[in-house]
């Protein structure tokens, strides 16, 4: 649910009133997305979400990110189209251990537990419109609102979002493993807060596309990640359209 222990202080020591671990068991979530690219500690995460009745895209706080879980019979691997059941702690991960805590005591909610197969699900899952095209009198950054706002975007975290009409600013030094490029959002917000385009799901840099300054596509669907800022991670290049 919401985040009622953010602060106004940007960078705040600590984070006392954020809620510790909770048990809990999730049901016939649907497998969208496996982190087997980033090598840097967040590998195989599972992306997860609750779909509703009629298999479209799911609502608000319906979507997990279930960080290195264990698995159950231990040799189970995920493809990426399973439904699963979850055993673990719903945690609200205030920054990573030895480093400073998120701005303003927001949290990342991620699941850390052990995954049980229940049956292979389907891999024509409906993303959820996260940001849509421009509507009359509509300034960009009311349109990017649903992303850059940490209480509305938290919502989706985890979530298969899409991002339509997509301009890219200059990407990073795309000689790192892992790099971000920022979206235009029509100014108006802190850098820190910019949403970025991430390639952690695959390698962008040598699958494509290629991403120079100004790119701009139709559509943009991923994984909505957050570490310090806002990201969608895509997961393939089909998840570019121009």
């Amino acid at each position: 649910g919401d985040a009622t222990w953010l602060t106004d202080v940007r960078e705040p020591v600590e984070c006392p009133n954020v809620p510790g671990p909770r048990n809990v068991r999730l049901t016939g979530l649907q497998v969208v997305a496996i982190d087997t690219y980033s090598g840097d500690g967040n590998a195989d995460n599972v992306y997860a979400l609750q779909l509703n009745e009629d298999g479209d895209a799911p609502g608000p706080y319906q979507a997990i990110t279930l960080r290195l879980p264990g698995y159950s019979p231990p040799d189970l691997r995920l493809l990426g189209n399973e439904v699963i059941d979850v055993d673990g702690l719903l945690i609200e991960l205030p920054g990573p251990p030895g480093n400073p805590v998120f701005p303003f005591c927001r949290t990342l909610p991620q699941v850390e537990g052990t995954i049980t197969l229940r049956f292979d699900g389907s891999t024509n899952v409906t993303p959820f419109p996260l940001v849509g095209p421009a509507q009359p009198g509509q300034t960009e950054i009311e349109r990017w609102a649903p992303l850059t706002q940490y209480e509305q975007a938290r919502a989706h975290i985890g979530m298969l979002v899409t991002l339509q009409d997509v301009t890219l600013v200059s990407p990073d030094d795309p000689t790192f493993e892992r790099w971000n490029v920022s979206i235009d959002v029509g100014g108006g917000i802190e850098t820190a807060d910019v949403p970025k385009i991430s390639n952690e799901l695959y390698d962008i840099t040598g699958t494509g596309p290629a991403i120079a300054e100004g790119a701009r596509f139709a559509s943009i669907t991923g994984i909505l990640t957050y570490f310090y800022g806002f990201k969608v991670a895509p997961r393939s290049l089909a998840d570019f359209v121009r």
